[in-house]
Formats: C-alpha cells, sequence, structure tokens
C-alpha cells in the first residue's frame, strides 16, 4: 500500500479514537485501484468513507459514501457502473481530511 495512504488511514484512526469512536478498515485484494484506495467505516454510526491516493495529484483524497442515495438508485434499477459514472458526486462527497473523521462519527446523512 502506499505510504501516503497508509498515513491517511493511520490519521483517521487515530482521529476516530481521539473523538471517542472505533474505525474499522477495509483494504483491497485485487482490482485495478488495489494499493490506492482503502474504506474506512464507523460501525457505530454505520457511515462508510473511501481513502483514495491519487497518483496523477500524488496526494491524498477523503470521500463520505452516501448509502441512502446509492441504495435510493440501485433500487430505482441503476447499476454500480451507472451510479458511478454518472452521479458519482451524489453518492460520494469529499471532504477534507480533517473533517473525515468527525464526519464518520456524526449520525444522520
Amino acid at each position: 500500500m502506499n505510504e501516503k495512504l497508509s498515513a491517511a488511514i493511520a490519521n483517521a484512526i487515530a482521529h476516530g479514537k481521539s473523538i471517542g469512536d472505533r474505525f474499522i478498515t477495509y483494504e483491497f485484494d485485487s482490482g485495478p485501484n488495489l494499493d490506492l484506495c482503502a474504506v474506512v467505516s464507523c460501525p457505530r454510526t454505520r457511515k462508510a468513507g473511501l481513502v483514495y491516493y491519487s497518483e496523477s495529484f500524488g496526494d491524498v483524497h477523503h470521500y463520505l459514501i452516501s448509502f441512502r442515495k446509492m441504495k435510493w438508485m440501485e433500487t430505482e434499477g441503476w447499476t454500480t457502473e451507472e451510479i458511478v459514472g454518472k452521479l458519482g458526486k451524489e453518492v460520494f462527497k469529499r471532504v477534507r481530511k480533517h473533517d473525515f473523521a468527525y464526519h464518520l462519527c456524526m449520525e444522520g446523512d
């Protein structure tokens, strides 16, 4: 895994602990973004976010995942490719790295 991505994940987990919450991470073991992204979730709030290392920018980006919007789109018959390709910004909301853990710990969508 990329060093910057590993550091960003460790930082999010430490920030979550300082707020008083526990985070779980999921790292991908296959696929094109294998070493470039991970999912960080907060079991208490049932929220998750994507931490992604952009090779072109050389930086880490943080996104919140809107499961409510994703579920609605799936119910309407959208495929995963359509959801990500056409309405990715509706499902993946970019947040500042300093706010990432806070948003995962907050109740609500």
